[in-house]
């Protein structure tokens, strides 16, 4: 017996209408989707004008991945009422959003900082082919020393931002080489393992090469320019704390043109990624003593500008209970909900001139600290020529 034929189903004039109301609709609303998407990641923030003031110094201070939560779990561990950085001027927040569709990493981050200008993750003061001007290279045009120190290797992605243009962030041979052709005043981190295959290439003439504190106080007493890898971990108190070493470097940038000092307290992220509480909190505490040594310099030399704020939030923590919370609830449960950045708004605080022309009701965008301190910069060294 034959097998009765199928019947080809043909589609009525209603059914294409509604497969291309369909259609539309899916293709409006991905337009539409990825329309939102770019405003909240590509929006730049406000450009604030600082016109009314002018700094000597700028010192910058990254908290790295250090998040809101990150204070109030410092101070109830440290069973303070405040710390350091909140006692400055003015309070913020902070925008850190890059191009990319994932929270930010340091390096596009810091390149926001640096350049003012949003970049892919990984990438370091360019994007794709275009590179970008940083703070430091500005102010050496106009005259002013420059340096940082950093609580991990010298070529992390934050410092990076400020000392090289890399099209990735993990490209550490060619940061190094770019810092060492530099004409940065002061380097101050971690990373002997790296950085020693290259001691021959760092010109000695008007720099030293630094492994150690005594290292870096001949440096300064010689008037040489510090290139410092130090070859042991910055202690939590004594000279070799991050402290002390803050204050080391800015008294070797100290000069009658000013300086810019970018200071990292870097594990704040690295134990945040491993959800190490106690750890995290023992290294903000570390970095928020070197707010108070600096401050301390800001508050007597009035023509310093200092900000405290951070690249990003790592660990997306959280406090179940501010009032209750304690160190025992606080080692026993896992406050971090996340062993990666988020999208967080960070704090900052500020102290100094142009202080009282930043936006605070609205949060800065991480691009907006850029223009901020390349105003106060440009300000000051109005009549300055550039420099060769």
């Amino acid at each position: 017996m034959d097998e009765p034929i199928k019947k080809k189903k043909t589609l009525t004039k209603k059914h294409k209408r509604i497969i291309i109301i369909t259609s539309i609709i899916l293709i409006v609303t991905t337009i539409v989707s990825l329309g939102t998407w770019a405003g909240f990641y590509y929006q730049y923030g406000s450009d604030p004008i600082v016109e009314n003031a002018e700094a000597k110094n700028i010192i910058l201070m990254i908290g790295d991945g250090m998040g809101f939560n990150h204070i109030e779990a410092a101070k109830i561990y440290k069973k303070l009422p405040s710390l350091n950085m909140e006692a400055l001027d003015i309070h913020g927040k902070v925008r850190t959003r890059s191009l990319s569709i994932l929270p930010t990493d340091s390096a596009a981050a810091a390149t926001a900082i640096a350049t003012g200008y949003k970049v892919q993750n990984g990438e370091i003061g360019m994007h794709g082919k275009q590179t970008y001007e940083n703070i430091f290279e500005i102010a050496k045009k106009k005259g002013k020393k420059v340096g940082f120190v950093t609580t991990k290797d010298a070529c992390d992605a934050t410092i990076a931002a400020f000392s090289s243009h890399v099209k990735n962030r993990n490209m550490y041979d060619e940061i190094i080489k770019q810092q060492i052709e530099s004409d940065i005043d002061v380097i101050v981190g971690m990373g002997t393992k790296l950085y020693d295959p290259y001691a021959d290439q760092i010109n000695t003439t008007d720099r030293k090469y630094c492994k150690t504190i005594k290292d870096i106080k001949e440096a300064i007493t010689n008037k040489k320019k510090i290139f410092a890898i130090l070859e042991e971990e910055m202690a939590e108190h004594g000279e070799s704390s991050l402290a002390e070493i803050v204050d080391y470097a800015r008294r070797a940038l100290e000069n009658d043109n000013g300086f810019i000092l970018l200071v990292e307290g870097a594990k704040i992220d690295t134990y945040s990624h491993s959800n190490e509480i106690v750890e995290m909190i023992k290294e903000l505490s570390d970095f928020d003593k070197a707010v108070a040594k600096l401050t301390t310099y800001a508050s007597e030399n009035r023509e310093t500008f200092m900000m405290v704020t951070a690249d990003h939030e790592t660990g997306d923590l959280k406090i179940p209970n501010v009032e209750k919370a304690t160190i025992e609830n606080m080692e026993t449960q896992n406050w971090f909900k996340s062993k990666h950045h988020t999208s967080a708004d960070v704090p900052f605080f500020a102290i100094g001139p142009g202080c009282e022309e930043i936006p605070r009701r609205t949060p800065l965008d991480n691009t907006d600290i850029f223009h901020i301190c390349k105003q106060l910069v440009e300000n000051y060294n109005k009549n300055l020529p550039l420099a060769a």
